[in-house]
């Protein structure tokens, strides 16, 4: 399958500004942790009072000097806060924004980059956008840097390595008269301006469930072909699955993700229950007001009450209220094992939801194991459990290297924008790192250099029986020993040259039966795609 590109733009203009979002620590942590430049009403009930108070749904981005009102704006309402700065790349950013020159004028709907005209002092965008496109995060003292990153540890969910951060005094500085900008005696930061730009609706809470399945499939898709399928798909990524049957559930799920998680009309029933349970536990996002479970157990009884294509299939209703019988019994003590519950549910929808209220988090069901369930069970319970986590719930160690991170949240903040009909545009996502699937597959049946170096390093390192040993002997006579401990040649001299090589299809048996249970461990992990120069 080859997924449809978009025709190729007209080249676009730079911009030679360096663009800052003015912040204080607190915020920054919890926009490092949900990968998302934030607008006001993305942090939740854990927002400190900046700039982004002034512009609902929108970010305001200052051009090469700051005005010392954002800056104090971004520390007054605690004492602990720490002012800092984030310096952030638009390269690859176009669309209509908002633009405020140095006297104060304001130019609604701008098309970025390409009707800048050089006196923009600030830029008014609707958010959000990626935390990938800081290139560094600028504090006033070392003692501010140091404080930073040690209360970045606390958070289990913020990897301040991400970032450069640096001491950067100068522009903390409170700008020269002839420079400063916005002056006025109101209300900081400039006469109207606030009630002159709209707010921007923005929805967050389906983009971060999107970020949550993106990474859980990331991490699942060495475990099976049907699994590596389901993340290429998820991710937008070309694959042929032309000779594969998959179950309805995971096959294509980025047609719903890309569409607010609703599915296409006329598709199977199963299908739009599984991906309507997917929204319902995405909506948890928003509000403490339900838990993911509940929300799960009130969709089920709304699909048994009022969808017609139920009430027309009286199999599938009993179906259905068995199923809600089964969750109410496991909010308690079950009388069922689950083997038993997994017997009597066989479909995939079905034990996926059964393991959504059995598992607390993605965590443990990517550590969970049961001869019970099959690819398409996990694949699909692997949607729920990313939605619930979602992205900025999701632990470090499972968020995995700068370059997953970088490709999901990207992903996140388009869809997004696509969302809100913002017409911003991010430009190209960077790709996921490539599974082991993709980097051991063979071209003509035959393997590359570092193909073969890696696959080498992985068998002697799992001990696996692949490995050929080819001795080069030169010319002459030889004699053969059989002892107790084996075969001995022994030649005169020394032999030629000694090589080691694996034999492919035992190795790929190999792989998929080790992908398969369990996953390789980092280090492993690391000097393996080292070899192949691609990173985690």
């Amino acid at each position: 399958m080859t997924n449809n590109s978009k025709p190729k733009a007209a080249p676009k203009q730079t911009t030679s500004a360096n663009w800052y979002l003015v912040t204080n620590q607190l915020n920054l942590y919890y926009m490092m942790g949900a990968g998302l430049i934030l607008p006001e009403n993305g942090f939740g009930k854990k927002y400190f009072k900046d700039l982004l108070s002034l512009f609902p749904g929108r970010i305001v981005l200052f051009a090469n000097t700051i005005p010392a009102g954002a800056i104090e704006m971004a520390r007054q309402e605690a004492a602990h806060l720490i002012p800092c700065i984030a310096q952030v790349t638009l390269d690859t950013l176009s669309g209509p924004v908002i633009s405020i020159d140095r006297q104060g004028i304001i130019r609604q709907t701008l098309a970025f980059p390409n009707e800048l005209d050089g006196n923009e002092s600030a830029l008014i965008i609707p958010a959000p956008l990626p935390m990938s496109w800081v290139d560094k995060i600028y504090f006033e003292s070392t003692v501010s840097v140091r404080s930073f990153k040690e209360s970045a540890d606390d958070f289990k969910n913020v990897d301040h390595r991400n970032f450069i951060t640096k001491v950067n005094k100068k522009i903390f500085e409170k700008p020269k008269k002839d420079t400063q900008l916005f002056e006025t005696q109101e209300r900081f930061p400039w006469p109207n301006a606030k009630d002159k730009i709209k707010d921007v609706p923005v929805c967050l809470s389906k983009p971060f469930a999107a970020g949550g399945i993106m990474t859980v499939l990331h991490k699942m898709a060495d475990r099976s072909r049907s699994a590596a399928i389901a993340f290429q798909l998820a991710f937008d990524l070309d694959t042929d699955v032309m000779d594969m049957k998959l179950d309805p559930l995971i096959h294509r799920p980025w047609q719903w993700v890309q569409n607010d998680f609703t599915p296409a009309t006329g598709g199977e029933l199963s299908t739009k229950m599984f991906w309507g349970a997917v929204a319902a536990i995405a909506d948890c996002n928003r509000t403490d007001d339900i838990n993911p479970k509940d929300a799960v157990f009130n969709f089920l009884e709304n699909v048994v009450d009022t969808w017609q294509g139920v009430a027309d299939n009286e199999k599938l209703k009993n179906a259905l209220q068995n199923l809600i019988h089964e969750l109410e019994s496991l909010s308690g003590i079950s009388d069922s094992t689950i083997s038993e519950l997994l017997d009597r549910h066989p479909k995939p929808f079905s034990r996926a939801v059964i393991l959504f209220f059995l598992r607390d988090n993605c965590q443990s069901l990517l550590e969970y194991c049961n001869e019970k369930l099959n690819k398409s069970d996990t694949i699909a319970a692997a949607a729920l459990f990313g939605a619930r986590d979602g992205w900025l719930a999701l632990p470090n160690d499972l968020k995995g290297s700068k370059t997953l991170q970088n490709a999901v949240v990207h992903r996140m903040a388009a869809m997004a924008h696509r969302l809100s009909d913002t017409g911003i545009d991010l430009g190209a996502a960077t790709p996921p790192p490539p599974i082991f699937r993709e980097l051991f597959k063979s071209v003509d049946n035959k393997w590359t250099v570092k193909q073969k170096n890696a696959a080498l390093l992985l068998s002697k390192n799992k001990h696996w029986d692949c490995i050929q040993t080819v001795i080069d002997l030169g010319k002459g006579e030889y004699q053969l020993k059989v002892g107790g401990t084996g075969l001995q040649i022994v030649i005169a001299g020394t032999e030629k040259n000694v090589t080691h090589v694996v034999d492919r299809s035992s190795f790929l048996k190999q792989l998929d039966r080790e992908l398969s249970e369990k996953d390789i461990s980092v280090r492993l992990d690391q000097d393996l795609r080292k070899i192949f120069g691609c990173s985690q």
